[in-house]
């Protein structure tokens, strides 16, 4: 039902004509407001491109940067966790145990956990803390410094290239 109503809608704003990418993206809402889920999942797999162009997506549509720096702070703290976990021997059934999950989330993060390394993670999140001080205009030594939407947009991407690309 609510694909024919989009459909219909979509029809009536271009009557006979053709209706394009950038029609669909102004009209259609996502069917499920997930692509914060989605961007975490391609941060979570190390897919830098996608989680860019999601990043972009959600501070286009208005979501704050602390609000996608306080998820991706805890995604990666449950990365850490998973990944001592899995280095210890704990995986499946008992990571779904030891961490009180759902098996399909648990079975997601160990996936997820496995293509970081320890370092990798804590270096995410040093990083991390450096992005949260910034967008609120707050150097690494305290002091203040200058913050503005495309300067905190550029430090997010600054963040998700030198996180997710392999090291090289």
């Amino acid at each position: 039902e609510l694909v024919d109503q989009e459909l219909r809608k979509l029809s009536l704003f271009r009557p006979g004509g053709t209706i394009s990418r950038d029609d669909i993206a102004d009209l259609v809402p996502e069917t499920v407001p997930g692509s914060a889920w989605a961007f975490l999942d391609a941060v979570g797999t190390r897919r830098p491109r996608e989680a860019s162009t999601l990043a972009e997506r959600l501070l286009a549509d208005a979501v704050p940067i602390q609000v996608l720096v306080a998820q991706l702070h805890r995604r990666l703290r449950e990365l850490v966790i998973v990944r001592e976990h899995v280095d210890s021997g704990v995986h499946g059934g008992a990571l779904v145990r030891a961490m009180k999950l759902q098996p399909f989330r648990a079975q997601k993060l160990e996936e997820q956990a496995r293509r970081w390394s320890s370092d990798g993670l804590q270096r995410a999140l040093d990083g991390l803390l450096e992005l949260d001080l910034a967008s609120k205009g707050i150097a690494l030594d305290g002091s203040t410094r200058q913050t503005s939407e495309p300067r905190t947009s550029l430090h997010l991407q600054q963040w998700l290239a030198e996180s997710l690309l392999p090291a090289g």
